[in-house]
């Protein structure tokens, strides 16, 4: 039947197989077997142009340490992957909720201490947007306040005013009257 043209035991070349008659049966595939005591993985392929098979043998160890340090490569790579892109989400996180939540307290630190006169640009449009908004509404509100009561205690110190310089006149015309009365007094008492 078949005989070795290439084989690492040089003593085989050229002499008949022991396993042919599967191979010539099936024409192409894949089978194990163990040859000096190592387990191997055999692949074959009969050529159709001149009947030749092409046989192709690995040890199973070698096959298998191939694939783990592959596999182990993928791991390797699939963990970085992973890595980075937590990397990047939580850098993500921080510009987009961290950082403007900080603004916020800071700005929101300013006005309980007593400064309304910063204003709190708005840009974003989820809900930390609308809270936002709601506190810049908050705060513009607040100044109005503050200017209407401004307003009220410069009217209540314009009318205090007013009343103070009213009590004064009366005060001035009631001590002139009571001089005049005083006067009248006493020249009707000069008269009788």
């Amino acid at each position: 039947m078949g005989r070795f043209l290439a084989h690492p035991d040089k003593d085989i070349i050229l002499k008949k197989g022991g396993e042919e008659d599967e191979i010539f049966a099936k024409k192409q595939g894949q089978r194990s077997y163990i040859w000096q005591g190592v387990e191997k993985i055999m692949q074959f392929q009969t050529c159709a142009r001149n009947g030749w098979v092409v046989v192709a043998t690995i040890e199973k160890n070698e096959l298998f340490q191939t694939i783990k340090k592959t596999r182990n490569l993928a791991i390797l790579l699939s963990l970085v992957s992973v890595s980075v892109v937590s990397l990047e989400i939580w850098r993500l996180m921080v510009k987009n909720l961290v950082k403007p939540i900080r603004e916020t307290v800071e700005y929101v630190k300013k006005v309980s201490a007593g400064d309304i006169s910063e204003t709190f640009a708005v840009t974003r449009q989820d809900e930390l947007g609308e809270l936002l908004e709601a506190m810049s509404q908050m705060i513009i509100k607040l100044r109005q306040v503050v200017s209407n009561v401004k307003n009220a205690a410069e009217n209540v110190a314009d009318g205090s005013q007013a009343i103070s310089s009213g009590a004064s006149e009366m005060s001035n015309g009631a001590t002139e009257q009571a001089a005049a009365g005083e006067a009248a007094s006493s020249s009707m008492e000069d008269m009788s």
